[in-house]
């Protein structure tokens, strides 16, 4: 028992050694640092909130030129306001399937963008916008001259795609005007080793060169599935998603197209129309397309009698939806069928335009004894 009591005694008479001042003070210390930093944050929090409002207060999001995508509006332009009035450099990811407003709302941002600045100060734009899209480039790294030239518009020459780069580096060494690049279309400009991308990303990384980009692409999870460790992590989490036109959105846009109607039958078909198009794709061009077409089918038939709307919806539909490759489509054999499957199931996962030969005689081999089908 004496043991134990003396052991006892020992354990707390050292328990005071351990909080010795300079440990407590050591401790302070580092609480003081975390405090300062989550002040920082908290600061730059702050500024891009008010920077949010801000633009939403401006802007009244009377700029937004498509019904349903005020919500993207105002994340693409507060994200580019934030970096021109925090002079800092940044990328955003705008991904969304086509027909969903992406390029539409984007090049409404940078319009709006450039309109109020020059509004307010009386003056042209202290930043400059580009616009480049990766189907116009014949090459991935022509994208390097065009962006030079583009730049420098003053100054354009025939130089190398490298020689390009390199003054482009130098221009974001020296003293400038903050820069806006829009690339669309993403995939254009991927090569092997996805080298051009990095070094894009790579000047986004660094506040002092005043470079902003945002990427434009029709899949969703592009950076995680298709690009590179070292891409992925520059490209950073500003992500703005357009997601599928609902039943709903598709109705608004329909009806606002066209105009009202005081027809019953009329409002009852766009919302079938709208309902359809939903289901399949949510693309708003093809709901647009369909319904032009439905009322040029009903104006055409109103003079015989026999204009029924939710009829010529249906005709509409077969009409744009029965073009010779969906025709060929439909009379190919099973084992055709099962192969566009598997070309189409490489596509998704991948997130790439293009797949080997190998992947998709993998993908079919394996899937084939599901199906009846057996190779040896």
């Amino acid at each position: 028992m004496n043991t134990r009591s003396s052991k006892q005694d020992k354990l707390v008479s050292t328990r005071p050694i351990r909080r010795s001042s300079p440990r407590k003070t050591q401790s302070s210390r580092r609480t003081k640092a975390i405090v300062i930093d989550s002040d920082s944050e908290d600061d730059r929090v702050v500024e891009v909130k008010e920077t949010e409002e801000k633009v939403t207060q401006e802007f009244n999001l009377a700029s937004c030129p498509l019904p349903c995508r005020e919500a993207q509006f105002v994340d693409i332009l507060s994200f580019l306001e934030s970096n021109l009035k925090l002079s800092s450099s940044g990328c955003m990811y705008v991904s969304g399937v086509p027909g969903t407003g992406k390029t539409v709302v984007v090049k409404a941002v940078l319009e709006a963008l450039e309109n109020t600045h020059s509004k307010y100060k009386k003056r042209k734009t202290d930043f400059k916008i580009l616009y480049i899209n990766g189907l116009t480039l014949s090459a991935p790294n022509r994208i390097w001259k065009r962006f030079y030239n583009e730049l420098n518009p003053s100054q354009k020459s025939r130089l190398t795609p490298d020689v390009a780069r390199q003054k482009l580096k130098l221009y974001f060494e020296k003293d400038h005007e903050p820069v806006i690049l829009v690339i669309d279309e993403l995939d254009q400009i991927l090569d092997k080793q996805q080298a051009i991308l990095y070094n894009l990303l790579d000047w986004t990384v660094h506040p002092s060169n005043l470079f902003s980009l945002i990427c434009i692409f029709n899949t969703m999870h592009l950076p995680e599935s298709v690009l590179t460790m070292r891409n992925a992590s520059r490209m950073g989490m500003a992500r703005c998603a357009f997601p599928p036109y609902t039943h709903d959105e598709l109705t608004i846009i329909v009806k606002r197209a066209i105009g009202t109607s005081e027809s019953e039958k009329l409002n009852e078909a766009m919302s079938l129309l709208a309902r359809k198009v939903a289901a399949i794709s949510g693309d708003a061009r093809r709901a647009l397309e369909i319904a032009k077409r439905t009322l040029e089918i009903v104006k055409t038939k109103s003079s015989s009698g026999n204009s029924s709307v939710v009829v010529a919806v249906g005709e509409a539909f077969k009409e744009l939806f029965s073009s010779p490759k969906i025709e060929a489509v439909k009379h190919c054999t099973n084992l055709e069928k099962m192969v566009l499957r598997s070309i189409l199931g490489e596509l998704q996962s991948s997130g790439a335009e293009e797949t080997k030969v190998i992947n998709v005689i993998k993908s079919v081999t394996s899937s084939a004894p599901y199906e009846g089908w057996f190779f040896f």
